[in-house]
Order: C-alpha cells, then structure tokens, then sequence
C-alpha cells in the first residue's frame, strides 16, 4: 500500500479521536464547570444565602440546593413528609439512620437541650404556638382558655427516644424544632461543603450564620442587628429594670448601644457560627404590648423579661442555634449562667434600655 495513503489515515484516525476527545472534555466541562459561587432562596420561612470563596461545580451546587429543599420539608411542622407531621398522626415511628438526612443526632441535641433546661426550651410548645398569628397586622391574642388547653400537651418528658423509634405519649402534644433547626441545617450545609473540597464560605440561613474557613485570612464580618430600628419607636422607654438586677448590670461587662445605629455591633468570625434570638421581627401588638414568638413553657404566652434579644457565638450553629433560645427565656442572669458553662460559646445580651452585655469571654 502506498505509504503517503497510509500515513493520511493514520493521520486522519487520530484527528478523529482528538475531536472525539475534544468533545467529551466540552461535554464534562458543561456538567461540571465552575459555576456562580453564591446560592439564593427563599427556604425555613426566610431568605437564604451560601456564599462559597472557592468554585463550585453545577452538580455540587444542585446538591446543595436539595440538601436545602430537602430539609425544609421534612423539619417543617405543617407538610405531609416532615418529622413533625408524622409524629402528630401517628404518635410513634421509626427514625432511620440510613441516609444522609437521617435526624437522629437532630432529636437527640433537641431532648438533651430540653432536658438540661429542664423545659425551658420544650419541642412540644408546639401546640401552643399554633394560636398564635405573628403577622404585624394581626392585634388579638388567643383566649386564656385556649391557651390552658394547649399547655397540657406542653411536656418535653412526653417525647421519647430510644433505638430509634421516636414516641409521643401525650396525646396533646404536637412538636416543633425551631429553636434549633436552622442551626442544624447550616451544619449540615457546611459537611456538604467540606465533602465537596470546599472550605471557605459563609452560610446565611435567616441570621442563622456559620463561617466555613476564615474569608481567606480577613475572616468574615457578621453584624448584629439593631433591635431598636424594627421595633416600635420608643416602646420601652418607660422600661426600668428591677432593682435587684440594676445593681447587678452595673457590675457585668456592658456599653451601651446607639439606638439610632443601623446595626449592634459587627462581629469578626472564622469557622464560628453566630446565631440570634429576639423579639423584633416576628411579633404584633395587642394594646401596645409586644406579642412576640419566644413562649414562655409554664404560661403559653410571649416571655417578659428584661432583654430584646441575645446572640450566641461558637463552633455548633446548632448549638447556638438552642442557645440563643434558651438564654433568652432564661433571661439575663440565669442567662449568663447558663452559658458561662459552655466551653466555646460565649452570648451577647441587648436590654429593653439599650445595654450590651456581654458573658465571659
């Protein structure tokens, strides 16, 4: 055979499998490329936000956003799928740990966080929070009779665990997870993230924030809101704490917040979460009274203390998540005491006169 023939096929032969090469690189490069690093939403009742310093694939962030779209149905407290609804109907049922939404170690943190505030934090205050509407337009608060009637399904002892079977024994009873289920989302984000070789981003669930890394050694700069600038102009003016408690403010690590100031104070974190609970955005009024949605277990009713809101900062989003709950039901002192007692966590309290107080730090 000719050789010049020869060497035109072998030529050809190979163009063939470069562009055969070509076009599957094109292909994968499609599936996979990098992609915009900043995922929007509206999930958990509120707008979300995952900003990755590092690029992410367009099957990483399709896997974010089911992970995302997965848990807010199955932690919400009204859809057929969610945990909630299934415990409501059938009283008890198996929890599988099988899968990578498995929520054992979910229940687990909520009963041992109601158990160690001795219900202050109660994942059955769910049958009282149901009368509530936190709507601003809303001005008429639910019968004191009502209220009675819900708080005997109040019982945090009424739901058990124990290998895996999850049971409510009070028939009363209906569960919720709000208190810490945002925290635990944001962690679970962030093992997806740390799964996909990413390790810088800063994950927004609402206020609920974790920094994954450090912002490429700046850190990441989370402010705490103003109460003051949601809240009714000049509500609590008349406010004075008790005497008892003035003294001991005086003694604690505090300055005072500028009420006109759009945010607290900015925090600077690195792989830390900061979480905040308070009573300014989701609250009515009835009669110029706060109706706010941090209840009180013992009176079904929105918790009057001294405080308008505190802020958790630690490594566990869903740690400071129950945290920040919890030290706001507590109030300031028992409030600081408790959280003095957790390694790593430390809070920042806001006062109904403006007072920035600060735990052990």
């Amino acid at each position: 055979m000719n050789k010049k023939i020869i060497n035109h096929t072998i030529i050809y032969r190979l163009v063939c499998i470069l562009l055969i090469l070509l076009g599957l690189f094109i292909i994968l490069r499609q599936e996979y490329r990098p992609t915009e690093n900043t995922i929007n939403g509206f999930y958990f009742d509120t707008y979300i936000s995952i900003k990755i310093n590092d690029d992410i694939t367009t099957s990483e962030k399709s896997s974010l956003i089911n992970l995302v779209c997965t848990y807010d149905t199955i932690l919400s407290p009204y859809l057929e799928d969610s945990l909630a609804y299934k415990l409501g109907n059938n009283r008890s049922f198996y929890v599988t740990n099988e899968d990578e939404y498995s929520l054992n170690d979910l229940i687990e943190t909520a009963l041992e966080i109601a158990h160690e505030t001795k219900g202050v934090i109660d994942p059955t205050i769910m049958s009282v929070y149901e009368l509530y509407d936190f709507d601003p337009s809303n001005d008429t608060s639910p019968d004191q009779s009502d209220i009675e009637a819900a708080l005997k399904g109040v019982d945090y002892s009424s739901l058990q665990y124990e290998n895996n079977i999850l049971t409510l024994t009070n028939s009363s009873s209906k569960i919720g997870f709000g208190f810490i289920a945002k925290g635990y989302i944001a962690d679970k984000i962030k093992e997806q993230l740390i799964r996909d070789g990413i390790d810088d981003a800063l994950i927004n669930l609402g206020g609920n924030v974790l920094a994954l890394g450090d912002n490429n050694g700046k850190g990441y700069n989370v402010a705490v809101q103003n109460p003051f600038k949601s809240l009714p102009k000049n509500i609590f003016d008349d406010y004075n704490y008790p005497d008892d408690l003035e003294s001991y403010i005086a003694s604690l690590n505090r300055k005072e917040l500028d009420l006109n100031a759009e945010y607290a104070l900015t925090i600077n974190i690195s792989d830390k979460s900061v979480v905040t609970s308070g009573i300014y955005e989701r609250y009515y009024l009835d009669n110029g009274t706060i109706m706010h949605h941090l209840l009180d277990s013992k009176s079904g009713k929105p918790v009057n203390n001294e405080l308008v809101s505190v802020t958790i900062i630690g490594p566990s989003s869903t740690y400071c998540d129950s945290y920040s709950t919890a030290c706001f039901l507590m109030g300031l002192k028992n409030g600081i005491e408790y959280i003095n007692k957790k390694c790593d966590y430390q809070a920042i309290f806001i006062t109904k006169k403006g007072d920035i107080i600060y735990s052990d730090i």
